[in-house]
């Protein structure tokens, strides 16, 4: 019911006050785009976290893959192969951090500031 009672109120205020005040329109303009860029670049950034985080899962399977290989070859290639392992567990490791910084430093920060200029935006 309150819905419908504020749809009302607002019906009989658009039709009765016309008091349009150009700078208000402006800004409030400028924040519907504002938030639109906002949306945009938190769907952005979040798919770059979800690919950080896909090739350290990558990073994992190649390390697996080498360590295995180095384990079945009994040759000169078994310690360098082991080396090629152990290097590709600690680039994970680095890129399993970038994404975690990236997805608490930029994605949560975009999420705020877009929850933010909703609100703003609302008023």
């Amino acid at each position: 019911f309150s819905s419908f009672q504020k749809t009302g109120d607002e019906f009989l205020l658009s039709s009765t006050q016309k008091d349009i005040d150009d700078f208000f329109e402006a800004e409030k303009t400028f924040m519907v785009t504002y938030n639109q860029q906002l949306k945009d670049a938190c769907i952005r950034s979040d798919k770059m976290c979800t690919t950080h985080k896909e090739l350290a899962d990558n990073y994992i399977k190649l390390s697996g893959g080498l360590l295995d290989l180095a384990t079945l070859e009994n040759s000169s290639l078994e310690g360098f192969l082991a080396k090629l392992s152990e290097t590709f567990e600690r680039m994970r490791r680095i890129e399993g951090r970038v994404a975690n910084d990236q997805d608490l430093k930029l994605s949560d920060c975009l999420r705020y500031h877009m929850r933010d200029t909703s609100a703003a935006k609302d008023l």
